[in-house]
């Protein structure tokens, strides 16, 4: 696992030890057969529906944590009188809103990217063995 100055050091430059990376990446599946490039595309899918997993992950411990402090801000003010409890149930029922459209919203937009990844890799797949087609017809 690459460490924080490791990835400072990618940031370097523009991130020139990045795109370098990259290219490599690019050229080693070029390389290869379709099996590499399947490989290729099929880690990278994973990668992307990992990361976004993460991602919804974040958001719902970042809700979870937000809630926590306005649950404990709201429950201490809560026992002053009826009105504030009043404002306390408001709030919950804000944050359970927040918390549901959030999550409702990554899981949308994690659908969108992986059909999107999964277009782009159809596109090239085919492209591919259409000029591989070409080729072996001349």
């Amino acid at each position: 696992m690459a460490s924080i100055p490791a990835v400072f050091r990618g940031l370097v430059n523009g991130g020139q030890l990045l795109r370098d990376a990259a290219s490599g990446v690019a050229a080693w599946t070029r390389q290869g057969g379709a099996v590499r490039a399947l490989v290729v595309v099929s880690v990278g899918s994973v990668a992307l529906a990992t990361l976004t997993g993460l991602l919804i992950v974040v958001f719902v411990v970042v809700a979870a944590a937000t809630t926590a402090a306005a649950v404990s801000v709201l429950v201490s003010l809560a026992a002053l009188s009826a009105f504030l409890a009043a404002a306390y149930v408001g709030a919950l029922l804000a944050v359970v809103f927040v918390v549901s459209a959030t999550t409702a919203a990554t899981v949308v937009t994690a659908t969108i990217a992986t059909g999107w990844a999964a277009f782009f890799w159809i596109i090239w797949f085919a492209a591919r063995k259409c000029v591989d087609l070409a080729i072996a017809t001349n």
